[in-house]
């Protein structure tokens, strides 16, 4: 909490990194619990693009809305034997675009930080 404070992370981020955290940490994460996510993107949405290139905090807002409807999509796979393609489409893709969120948002901190300091 306290590197939250000190790198000015808001209220409804942290919120939003809470339940993704609970989610993150739980065995299986049922369709109908993702909507509780969706008035926190309506919150935090932002621009994708911005004069600097691509924003990281956009990109994973993204990311987020996609795995609320593309974890709906389990309703379909509920009789299925291999939920291998349910995984990939939506876990898979959501870690892979995190983590493109969290190097572009760690580029334009230490490019912030190398402007600050130089």
């Amino acid at each position: 909490m306290l590197a939250l404070r000190i790198f000015k992370v808001s209220m409804e981020a942290t919120t939003l990194l809470l339940l993704g955290t609970i989610f993150a940490i739980s065995s299986h994460v049922f369709p109908w619990y993702t909507p509780a996510l969706l008035p926190w993107i309506a919150i935090l949405i932002g621009p994708l693009w911005t004069r600097e290139g691509m924003s990281g905090r956009g990109l994973a807002i993204l990311i987020v809305w996609y795995f609320t409807t593309a974890s709906v999509f389990g309703y379909f796979f509920n009789g299925a034997r291999d939920w291998n393609v349910y995984y990939w489409s939506v876990y898979d893709v959501v870690m892979a675009g995190l983590g493109v969120a969290l190097l572009i948002g760690l580029r334009g901190w230490l490019k912030h930080l190398y402007n600050r300091i130089g």
